[in-house]
């Protein structure tokens, strides 16, 4: 008797499992609305036709920099006032570098097109550098001089060595369009993104997203719940998807009425950091050999480090975006490039 009771029980249990899993499934009737966490904790799509157009970009910004000797005592004000020979100073090379995600746009008749933030693409053209003084605050007297003589944008997995050109920046919203020529049958594989444009001014609190990007180069997709960003609605939003260098750029997708009905609704852009001083061997390189232990008594430098805050992730909007790439139209246009339909037909 004790057996069948037991037969019984987990009989039972089964049939409750079944009934809450279908309850859940009816629930979602269709309200048009983007879906929270409930709706789509057990997703499954295959996701392998939006990597098709999210890419991985770097950018390489190459410099001249030349060293002042502080006997010259050299200003900034008598460096605009005077025509100043750098080819006569010690002059050494060296490069910066910035990294994110890329997102296809348009791909037509070898011609693509592609959205990123700014700030991967965006390297000052001069960089000058001061001295201390002997209470180790900066002065007036130029130590160095940097100028930028170079810098290549380039495309992961797109044809040849990927270079693409800048066809339009906005440093306020940190959003740029690139773009790239090639031959149109190299360019068969790399699909325009399939997704809708959707509106994020119906997002809200909680609603769940993907985020589809290249955090320290590695190819992942991430998730996390919307938190408005009430300050400035219009442009941003938040996140708590974890944030690494390389995320920059990377696609934010939120569900309306379950899966697989995905819709653009932003781009992710940056985390917050905080920033410390931290003091280190003036030529220390490599940081996983050869540290030195105990008193140091080389020569030592200071610089500044950003530290990021993992959890909070800002989001620009696709109603901006839209507007930014509807505004440089022409631009696109007379680059020989084509304006992504989703956004003339949406």
């Amino acid at each position: 008797m004790k057996n069948i009771t037991i037969i019984f029980a987990s009989l039972a249990i089964l049939l409750f499992s079944c009934s809450t899993e279908q309850r859940i499934v009816q629930t979602h009737s269709g309200d048009g609305k983007y879906d929270g966490l409930e709706f789509n904790g057990n997703t499954a799509q295959n996701f392998e036709e939006i990597w098709q157009s999210v890419k991985l970009i770097n950018s390489i910004a190459y410099y001249n920099s030349y060293v002042i000797p502080l006997e010259r005592k050299l200003r900034l004000g008598s460096l605009a006032k005077e025509a100043v020979d750098l080819e006569i100073f010690s002059k050494t090379f060296f490069t910066d570098n910035a990294g994110g995600t890329a997102t296809i746009l348009s791909n037509k008749n070898g011609n693509i097109l592609l959205l990123t933030c700014e700030h991967i693409l965006d390297f000052p053209d001069t960089v000058i550098t001061f001295y201390s003084d002997s209470d180790g605050k900066e002065s007036d007297y130029i130590e160095s001089i940097s100028i930028k003589i170079d810098q290549d944008n380039y495309v992961s997995d797109l044809p040849g060595d990927g270079h693409v050109e800048i066809i339009a920046l906005d440093e306020l919203l940190d959003a740029a369009i690139i773009g790239g020529k090639f031959s149109s049958i190299d360019l068969l594989k790399h699909k325009t993104f399939p997704v809708k444009f959707g509106n994020a001014e119906e997002l809200t609190w909680g609603n769940y997203v993907y985020v589809f990007g290249y955090p320290m180069n590695r190819k992942m997709v991430t998730t996390g719940l919307v938190s408005l960003y009430e300050s400035n609605p219009d442009d941003y939003f938040l996140i708590d998807a974890v944030f690494n260098r390389g995320m920059s750029g990377g696609i934010v997708l939120a569900v309306r009425d379950g899966s697989p009905n995905y819709e653009f609704v932003g781009m992710a852009k940056s985390s917050p950091a905080d920033s410390k001083i931290v003091l280190k061997p003036y030529d220390f390189e490599d940081e996983y050999s050869n540290i030195p232990i105990g008193p140091f008594e080389g020569k030592l430098k200071v610089e500044r480090e950003m530290e990021m805050k993992y959890g909070i992730s800002k989001v620009i909007t696709v109603n901006s975006i839209k507007k930014f790439i509807l505004s440089n139209q022409d631009e696109i246009l007379e680059g020989g490039f084509t304006m992504p339909e989703k956004i003339l037909n949406n």
